[in-house]
């Protein structure tokens, strides 16, 4: 038995890496595609033009230096065809293709301009200049080689540099189009979460709110995708403007706008957000729970590719629905109804029939969260929710909460679950009120309603805040000791009313655990965490805490009378606080957008290319005008490892990539930098003005610091991908 099971466990391992490997395989043979398009372009048109081409290379065939005494080979594969050399160079970092009297290496730039001039064909005379007569045939002879490139025309020169670059645009719609005929798998936008004060919780943004435009001027989309069509409009604002949203709301005949949503960077992440995720539904994830949490217990155990289609007899049709429920019975021992489709391989139906789904009842106690012993004060309203109740009775940002319907806060995270038993009736709440100096207790009346998201952020943007849901306030939670919980593992340690929590360390309960988690969560999830405003606070704190295992230990640093002290406190379950989602983890939201027709994958291939070259456009210019740090770019490693996880996704998601990337190509290369294509019809655009190239010295100058800025560019951007990686 033992030996089936390391047996089966290799066996996975073994189909893991080779998944790996072929995703990598992909992603090789994708660039390396892109890239040979290009040059293919060059290549072509210096042919159709009589240009000798004497190299073309995928790769840079540039001599390494020694390592250990060993030197790797500048080419990993060539031959020669005709006047030709093919190969693949050791670098992969571009391609080229040398024609005689051409090269882009300013060290070698002069020599190969004398060198096209000695190559001269059908003469013997060498090195003579424009309109110099031969001395045995007394004809004029061109100053260059008739098939360098120097000898062609400025028309025929521009022909050729820009044919790359058209290449690259023909084959990103043929790649686009393509894709679209397979079908293209994609997150449409469709929100499923809003974590409290963020801009789009904040602008009132609900769970099934499907953005189908963005900005009045923008293209009504009923099929726009999250990440390459919302994601990049959003990040590209950087913050500067108010934005406005078409959302078609679930349950209204009429679409409606959200205006002025201003995207932040609130954390420091390097782009601007709206805090929104995108949604789930209503089918479990393969883990179907968290380890260690409730619904990873039930009897019978939940699998992946369940469908949850009811809870306790009400029907759920979708995660909104879903979540919905979760939030508001958090405390209840819930009766999910799961339909259940088995296995393909496990059907014992013919091969045109679907398999039967079964339907079976499992249930999922409340889970409750954990906690340390510590209520700790709540802080003033940071942000009210559009529309909501607490809007409605004026509460504004800056107010504090001091007590609810004459009853003291008492722990913040937990205060949005006892407000459920208010909603529907009228409940006071007591404010105070600072308005240019001056405090003042006000008094209002406010009406909760059912809650729309579950109050349970993971730590991303947004998370840093707890809500109360009824009433659409979002809030933070300052680590200063209010109360001690009666026998809690904070009162035993002796922690009192006025300590300051200075940091937090987290003690996994043994090794093998910790390895588990800093694979899962990261390497940085068990060293010591300063509490600061946003970053990591009380309530990152505390989501943290449910995602690890009941035993885990917390290390706590606190602050008494100017003195600093810490103790190792364990865990136990917090009274009226639990977790909604139950450990419950659920499939994101995708669909599939597939052309009906040739003619239409042909529309969908131009209108992603035209896309992608407007938003690389934009992202260029911001970059420049630095309205976009520069921060955010990627490198090598970057595209690599995006181009990875594309592949994985299939096919049709890395030939999206590849026309982005196509398109990148394009624009980049037509950038007017020496030793670019751009730079190279600058040269030629003065050749036509002027009548005559650049001076010699000049131009390799130019080209000197056309290299060293694109070679400065590739380390930095490395240097940014290394910093993400290992930072």
């Amino acid at each position: 038995m033992d030996f089936c099971l390391i047996a089966a466990a290799a066996a996975n391992d073994f189909t893991a890496y080779a998944a790996g490997f072929y995703n990598i395989f992909k992603v090789c043979v994708g660039l390396g595609f892109v890239i040979f398009v290009h040059e293919l372009g060059h290549f072509l048109a210096a042919k159709a033009c009589g240009v000798k081409c004497e190299k073309f290379y995928v790769g840079f065939d540039i001599p390494l230096p020694k390592i250990f005494g060993f030197r790797l080979p500048s080419k990993l594969a060539h031959f020669t065809w005709g006047e030709t050399e093919y190969g693949i160079g050791i670098l992969p970092l571009g391609g080229y293709v040398k024609m005689l009297g051409q090269d882009d290496d300013p060290r070698k730039f002069k020599a190969e301009q004398e060198r096209a001039k000695a190559q001269r064909e059908g003469t013997a005379a060498v090195g003579l200049a424009d309109g110099e007569k031969d001395q045995e045939t007394f004809e004029e002879k061109p100053a260059f080689d008739p098939r360098s490139y120097q000898a062609k025309s400025v028309p025929q020169r521009m022909v050729i540099i820009s044919a790359g670059v058209i290449m690259n645009l023909i084959f990103a719609v043929i790649m686009a189009a393509a894709a679209y005929g397979m079908g293209v798998v994609y997150t449409p936008t469709v929100v499923g979460s809003a974590p409290p004060g963020s801009p789009g919780w904040t602008r009132g943004f609900d769970p099934g709110d499907k953005i189908i435009q963005v900005g009045h001027d923008g293209r009504l989309n009923e099929k726009m995708r999250w990440q390459q069509d919302l994601m990049p409009k959003i990040v590209l604002n950087f913050g500067h403007e108010d934005m406005a949203f078409l959302v078609q709301r679930p349950g209204e005949s009429k679409p409606l706008w959200i205006e002025n949503v201003r995207p932040e960077d609130r954390i420091g992440i390097g782009m601007p957000l709206l805090g929104i995720g995108s949604s789930q539904t209503n089918q479990l994830h393969d883990p179907p729970a968290m380890p260690g949490s409730v619904a990873a217990k039930t009897k019978p155990p939940l699998l992946g590719g369940d469908k949850v289609v009811a809870i306790n007899g009400q029907p759920i049709a979708n995660y909104a629905e879903l979540q919905a429920y979760l939030a508001l019975h958090p405390a209840e021992e819930l009766k999910l109804t799961m339909e259940r489709t088995p296995a393909a391989e496990k059907s014992q139906s013919t091969a045109s029939a679907a398999p039967e789904a079964e339907t079976l009842e499992v249930a999922v106690p409340a889970q409750p969260l954990r906690y340390i012993g510590l209520i700790t004060e709540l802080g003033p309203v940071y942000a009210v929710r559009a529309g909501s109740p607490a809007q409605i009775s004026k509460i504004q940002a800056g107010d504090e909460i001091l007590s609810i319907n004459g009853e003291p806060i008492g722990n913040p995270l937990t205060i949005s679950q006892r407000m459920l038993k208010y909603i529907g009736q009228d409940v006071e709440i007591k404010l105070r009120r600072t308005t240019n100096g001056k405090a003042e207790e006000l008094t209002t009346q406010v009406k909760p309603e059912a809650p729309r998201f579950m109050n349970e952020n993971r730590p991303t943007f947004g998370g840093d805040l707890i809500s109360i849901e009824p009433l659409g306030l979002a809030l933070p939670v300052l680590p200063k000791v209010l109360e001690v919980a009666p026998d809690s593992p904070a009162a035993k340690a002796k922690l009192q009313l006025g300590d300051e929590i200075i940091g937090v360390q987290f003690v996994a309960p043994n090794e093998t655990e910790q390895a588990e988690l800093l694979e899962k969560y990261g390497e940085k999830l068990f060293e010591q965490k300063t509490l600061d405003e946003n970053k990591f606070n009380w309530v990152v704190f505390s989501q943290y805490l449910q995602l690890l295992p009941a035993d885990t230990k917390v290390s706590v640093t606190y602050r008494r009378e100017g003195a600093l002290d810490s103790v190792e406190l364990a865990t136990v379950d917090m009274p009226g606080g639990y977790l909604e989602s139950r450990g419950l983890i659920f499939v994101g939201l995708e669909e599939v957008r597939t052309a009906a027709s040739m003619g239409e994958a042909w529309s969908l291939g131009l209108r992603e290319t035209k896309d992608k070259l407007v938003e690389v456009a934009n992202v260029l210019y911001r970059l420049v005008t630095g309205s976009v740090p520069a921060k955010n770019m990627s490198g090598a490693i970057g595209i690599f490892s995006f181009a990875t996880h594309e592949a994985a996704r299939g096919w049709p998601r890395l030939l999206i990539f590849l026309t982005f990337l196509s398109a990148n190509l394009a624009l980049i290369n037509f950038l007017p930098i020496p030793v670019l294509d751009g730079g190279h019809m600058v040269f030629l655009i003065w050749e036509g003005i002027t009548g005559k190239p650049p001076n010699e010295n000049i131009h390799g100058w130019l080209l000197m610091m056309g290299l060293i800025f694109v070679l400065g560019l590739m380390v930095f951007t490395l240097g940014l991908d290394l910093m993400r990686v290992f930072g």
